[in-house]
């Protein structure tokens, strides 16, 4: 989740703070995604990024499935 705040710019009092309902919602279960990989591993090493996004991708980066 801080990553992802990181790097969309939002990693501040300021933009936490505007961080509406919804847009934590999405954020919250790529979080819980990225902690349980760092439990899985020796010396709870996060993963890197790109190797995060292997998981799923962030929700800064997410693109909505095509409907068909």
């Amino acid at each position: 989740m801080l990553a992802d705040l990181h790097h969309t710019n939002r990693l501040s009092r300021e933009g936490v703070d505007h961080l509406g309902a919804g847009e934590r919602a999405r954020l919250l279960p790529y979080a819980v995604e990225i902690a349980a990989d760092t439990c899985t591993r020796a010396g709870a090493q996060p993963p890197y990024r790109r190797e995060a996004c292997r998981f799923r991708r962030s929700p800064s980066h997410r693109r909505e499935p095509d409907r068909a």
